[in-house]
This record gives C-alpha cells, structure tokens and sequence, in this order.
C-alpha cells in the first residue's frame, strides 16, 4: 500500500480516526477525527509520539512487534486518553505502510466509547420499554379479568367464530347451561356448536352466515341439541366485523316462547 502525501486530505473527510506515524511511532499524519477523538489540535499532535496517547505504553511494543512479523494488526483493543484526562476506548487496526521508501504505519482508530454510551442507552431504552410492557401486561390482565367477570354474570351467550371456518374462536360461561357442555369443550373442538345445530336447521344455518355482510347485523332462530340430546330454540343477533374478519353474536335461549 503506498499513501501520496496530496492524498492525505482526503483522508480528514473519514467519520474514524487515522494515524500514520513512523517506526519510532511519532505521528507524521492525524486527520480531523482521530483529533477530534483526543483532543488535541493537529499542530500538536503531528511530531508527538504515540506513547504519550496511550493508557498502557507496553501496548504499542506489542502492536509494532505483530505489525512486523505479519504486516497487519486487526481490531485490537486500545484505550487512548482524551486531553482531559478520560479514557476512551477504542478498537484500531494498523498495517505497514511505504511511503516514499519510507515505512509507515497507517492506524486506524474506531471510538468504542460513543458506541457503549448508545449501548447504554439502547439498554435503557429496552429496560424501559420491557418494564412498560410489564404494567401494560399486567393492566391488560387486570381488564380481561374484569372484562371475564362481567361476562360470566350475564345469562346469554356471548361468542364469535371465524368468518371463513366458522370455528369458533371465544364464548363466555353461559354456553355450559344452553348446551349442557362445558365452556372447555367447546374451545377445545372449535366445531362442536356446528354438529349442536338441528339437523333440519343446518341448511338455514349455513345460508345465514355465507349471505352476512360484512358490517351487516341480523337476527336468527333456529334449534339446536343438548348434551341429554333435548331441543332448545335459540335466537341468535349477529354482526359480521367487516376488518376482524369474525362474526360475534349474542345468544338467548327462546324455548319457553317458542313453545
């Protein structure tokens, strides 16, 4: 690699520190960044030894001995120490470089200090966010336990089932003493309320639900069997959700009535 003079300009634009400095290690070269990163002026910086920025001087002894043997050190830990006393952490990658006949060595130097403090605020920020979601999941249990406790106290069916299979999706308490089965069972086979219809009343049924509208509400009655395989008549008010794509109902035992 062979660096013109004329092109070290250029490298002022780069966001990460660059260094080139001689064998002994005194800087020839820091552009804006690596200033920036210490410091330091770059009239100060171009004649001053490396040794003077490092926090541990044995640092560069290892550095030059492994540029030596292999031409290149990748991405080695170095805390460096601002002009204020700090210490910045950085990782840097040095490879030797001939300029002129003269060798180089071309560092540079990635500041790892403004990547722990995002870090550390990404890690705060996700701190925060997992504890946010924390209260909401617990204020959202805390309503659907409510929410549950209301539904149980009310005597009709309250349901809805997927608008494409018809399996049902969600029923209250109430459902145990229209059918005489259990909320449980229910949920567990999606389409046990289907096989309850009335056989005679499966048609109109099926007829009902593929003619709902979305957005549209209607009543039905039709008949359906108990768990002791008695009748019931039931009347059903159901809206067809046009974007959760369920139809939800509300169900009332009529079997005195219709009698």
């Amino acid at each position: 690699m062979h660096i013109e003079a004329p092109s070290y300009p250029l490298l002022n634009h780069l966001p990460e520190g660059v260094v080139i400095a001689d064998e002994r290690g005194v800087i020839v070269f820091a552009n804006e960044a690596f200033a920036e990163l210490v410091g330091y002026g770059n009239e100060i910086l171009q004649g001053l030894n490396m040794l003077s920025l490092l926090a541990d001087i044995d640092v560069f002894g290892t550095c030059i001995a492994q540029v030596m043997e292999k031409g290149t050190l990748l991405n080695a830990d170095t805390d460096f120490l601002h002009r204020d006393g700090s210490l910045i952490r950085t990782v840097k990658s040095v490879r030797m470089v001939c300029e002129n006949g003269i060798n180089r060595f071309f560092i540079t130097v990635r500041n790892l200090t403004e990547a722990d403090r995002l870090n550390q605020e990404l890690r705060h920020s996700k701190e925060l966010i997992e504890h946010q979601a924390t209260e909401l999941s617990s204020l959202l249990n805390s309503k659907h336990q409510e929410l549950e406790e209301i539904l149980k106290s009310i005597q009709e069916v309250i349901w809805y089932i997927d608008n494409q299979t018809l399996s049902l999706r969600y029923v209250n308490d109430a459902v145990e003493a229209l059918f005489g089965f259990p909320k449980e069972m229910f949920l567990s086979n999606d389409t046990l309320w289907q096989q309850q219809i009335h056989p005679d009343d499966r048609a109109l049924v099926k007829t009902f639900f593929e003619t709902l509208s979305p957005g549209q509400s209607q009543a039905i009655r039709f008949r359906v069997l108990r768990s002791d395989e008695t009748i019931r008549s039931i009347s059903s008010r159901i809206y067809h959700h046009p974007t959760l794509r369920f139809f939800i109902g509300i169900t009332s035992d009529i079997t005195a009535s219709a009698n």
